[in-house]
C-alpha cells in the first residue's frame, strides 16, 4: 500500500470545528493551529445575495448597507473581513472555536467586525441578526451539536431575517462518502495531521493509477487530489462529515421553528420537468430535484416558520432591483460565461442587456432602463433563473473602468503582497498570476494618480493593466 515518506502510525482523529467543549475541542483547536484553514469569501453568503432572494420570495429583508450579520464557524474571518470593509455601516460578529484563526482575523482591526472564540453550545447570541451564516459547518458536527447550531440560528435570527446554511446532501453525497471512508481507513491511525494529508494524497494517486477510466469514484478522487491540505484534513478526514437528504434537513430546521426559503443559487431550483413543477410542496419538490440531479451539496436559506413566503416570484418584484451580467450578444441570443443563454428579439431587452454588459462588473438599476418594463422584468427573471444575470438589492461597489486615482480595498492590497489570490468586490476570489499586476494592486490606495503609478512602476501597459483589474471587479467605484 502506498505510503508517503516519514509515515508513522499513531492515534485517532479529532472532532470537527465548533464542536463540543472539553478535551475533544482542545484537540480540534490544536489541529486547526497545526494546519490552518485559510478563510475565503463565499459570494452566496453576501447580504446582497440573501436580501435579493428574500425580496424575490416576498420578504422584506434588511438593507445590506445597514444590517447585522452573524457567522457561525467564521474561521479567520476570510468571509467576514471583506464584507465588513465594503459595508462599513453594517456590523458583523463571527465565532469560531480556533483561537489562532480568530487572532488572524482580528489583526485587521475593523471597527464594525467582532471575532470571538466560542463553541456552538457556549455561544449566547447578543441581540438579533438580520443575516446568519453557517457555511461548511452543519455536516461536520455530531448530531447533538448540529441541533445546537440550528437552535442558535433560530434564537439569533431577527423576525425578518434570513439564515444561510450549507451542508453535504444526498443522494449525490454517497460517492464522496465512500471515498472519504477509504481515506479515513488509510489514515485514521496517524497522529501527525500533515502526515495524514500526505498519506491521503498518496492513496488517491494510487487509486487513480489502478482504477479504470469508468470507475465511478474517479471524478471525486481527482477533485480531492487537487484540494488544499487544510481542506482534505478538515473536510474529508474529519471524524464527522454527514450528508443528509434535503427533506431531513428541512424537518430538522422545522423542529426549531425555521422554514425553507430558497437556495442561495436561484438557478439550482429551476426545472423544466412538468411532473416536478406540479408538486406544490416546496420541500418535496426540492427533494425530487435532488434525486434527479444527484445533488451533493446544498446552500439553503431559512427564515422563521411564521414568515409569509411567496413561492412563485413575480416579474414585478424585479422593478426596484439592479442587475449585472457579463453576457455577450450573438445575434438574438445573449450567452454567459457558464454557457447559459437568453434568446430575445425585443429591442428593449436587447438594449438593457447591452447596457449591463457594458457596465460589467458593475450593475445597472432596472429603473434606469428604458422601454417596456413588463417585458424587461419578465426577461430578467428568466435570465436570473438561467444563471445569466445576477440581481442585486445592494449592487457591488466596483467600477467599470479605473479612474485617475484607482483604489482597491486594504484587504486586496494585503492579499496581493502575499499571494496570487485576491478578494474582489463581488465577494469572490480572483487569481492575479502576474507579479507586476500584484505589485500594482499594492499601490492602489487612492493616493497615486496615473503619473505617480508610472513613476512607482515604470513599465509599459499601465492603462491596460488597470482595465484588467477593473474587469476583475477589484477597482472601487469613485
Amino acid at each position: 500500500m502506498p505510503r508517503a515518506e516519514g509515515g508513522r502510525l499513531g492515534g485517532r482523529g479529532v472532532e470537527g470545528r465548533l464542536g463540543r467543549q472539553g478535551q475533544q475541542e482542545d484537540l480540534t483547536i490544536s489541529l486547526y493551529d497545526a494546519v490552518p484553514y485559510v478563510g475565503r469569501p463565499f459570494a452566496q453568503t453576501h447580504p446582497d445575495r440573501l436580501a435579493t432572494l428574500a425580496a424575490l420570495f416576498g420578504r422584506a429583508p434588511a438593507d445590506p448597507a445597514h444590517c447585522r450579520v452573524l457567522e457561525l464557524g467564521c474561521g479567520d474571518g476570510g468571509n467576514l473581513v471583506p464584507l465588513a470593509m465594503v459595508l462599513p455601516d453594517s456590523t458583523f460578529l463571527g465565532i469560531d472555536s480556533a483561537p489562532a484563526a480568530i487572532a488572524r482575523g482580528r489583526a485587521f482591526e475593523l471597527p464594525n467586525l467582532t471575532l470571538t472564540t466560542a463553541s456552538i453550545e457556549a455561544f449566547r447570541s447578543v441581540g438579533e441578526f438580520d443575516y446568519v451564516i453557517a457555511h461548511g459547518v452543519y455536516s461536520w458536527l455530531d448530531a447533538e451539536t448540529r441541533d445546537a447550531l440550528l437552535a442558535v440560528i433560530a434564537r439569533a435570527l431577527a423576525p425578518h431575517g434570513v439564515a444561510y446554511v450549507s451542508y453535504n446532501a444526498l443522494p449525490g453525497g454517497r460517492l464522496r462518502e465512500a471515498l472519504r471512508d477509504i481515506l479515513r481507513f488509510h489514515t485514521e491511525a496517524l497522529e501527525d495531521p500533515r502526515e495524514r494529508v500526505d498519506q491521503a494524497r498518496a492513496l488517491l494517486r494510487f487509486l487513480l493509477a489502478e482504477w479504470p477510466e469508468h470507475q465511478e469514484l474517479r471524478p471525486q478522487a481527482e477533485l480531492l487530489l487537487h484540494r488544499t491540505g487544510a481542506s482534505l484534513l478538515h473536510d474529508e478526514l474529519a471524524p464527522y462529515n454527514a450528508p443528509v437528504y434535503f427533506h431531513e434537513f428541512a424537518a430538522h430546521a422545522a423542529a426549531h421553528g425555521l422554514q425553507y426559503l430558497a437556495e442561495a443559487d436561484f438557478f439550482e431550483s429551476q426545472t423544466t420537468a412538468d411532473e416536478l413543477r406540479a408538486i406544490d410542496d416546496a420541500v418535496r419538490r426540492e427533494q425530487y430535484m435532488d434525486f434527479v440531479k444527484g445533488r451533493m451539496f446544498r446552500q439553503t436559506l431559512l427564515c422563521h416558520a411564521d414568515a409569509p413566503v411567496d413561492r412563485s416570484p413575480r416579474p414585478e418584484v424585479i422593478a426596484p432591483l439592479a442587475f449585472s451580467t457579463p453576457a455577450v450578444r450573438d445575434g438574438e441570443a445573449f450567452t454567459g460565461p457558464t454557457g447559459s443563454t437568453l434568446s430575445t428579439d425585443h429591442p428593449d431587452v436587447i438594449a438593457a442587456f447591452e447596457r449591463a454588459a457594458g457596465a460589467w462588473p458593475a450593475a445597472v438599476w432596472v429603473r434606469d432602463c428604458d422601454g417596456d418594463a413588463e417585458v424587461l422584468h419578465a426577461a430578467l427573471l428568466r435570465a436570473y433563473a438561467a444563471n445569466l444575470v445576477q440581481l442585486h438589492v445592494h449592487p457591488p461597489a466596483c467600477a467599470t473602468h479605473a479612474g485617475e486615482r484607482p483604489r482597491v480595498t486594504p484587504l486586496a492590497r494585503h492579499q496581493a503582497e502575499r499571494g496570487e489570490y485576491v478578494t474582489n468586490l463581488r465577494h469572490a476570489l480572483v487569481r492575479v498570476e502576474d507579479e507586476r499586476g500584484r505589485r500594482l494592486i499594492t499601490l492602489l490606495d487612492g493616493t497615486h494618480d496615473r503619473a505617480a503609478l508610472v513613476r512607482e512602476l515604470p513599465v509599459e501597459g499601465l492603462d491596460a493593466s488597470l482595465e484588467s483589474l477593473a474587469q476583475l471587479a477589484l477597482i472601487l467605484r469613485e
